[in-house]
């Protein structure tokens, strides 16, 4: 009887730290209607990497054309010192 008991007991602990660990699993939270991010229209200062925490990378600005893209130029660059290629994760 105590094995009963003691097996069952086992058998809980286990079932319940498996339902446990699957719903810490229920997706991500970015898509929840809370945190719904637009596109800002004023995309002349990005405060943020990519314009907005959503990183969309988007902007309103009128500026660059299909027909004017073809006279864009390096406006700056910078040299790390490390001949190496960069990796990103």
């Amino acid at each position: 009887m105590e094995n009963n008991y003691l097996t069952l007991l086992i058998k809980t602990v286990i079932y319940s730290l498996l339902i446990f660990s699957l719903s810490s699993c229920s997706g991500d939270d970015a898509n929840s209607p809370g945190t719904e991010v637009t596109r800002s229209n004023d995309s002349v200062d990005w405060s943020k990497y990519g314009n907005n925490y959503a990183n969309h990378r988007f902007s309103n600005l009128q500026q660059i054309t299909t027909d004017n893209v073809d006279q864009l130029e390096l406006a700056w660059s910078y040299k790390t010192g490390i001949k190496k290629t960069f990796q990103t994760s």
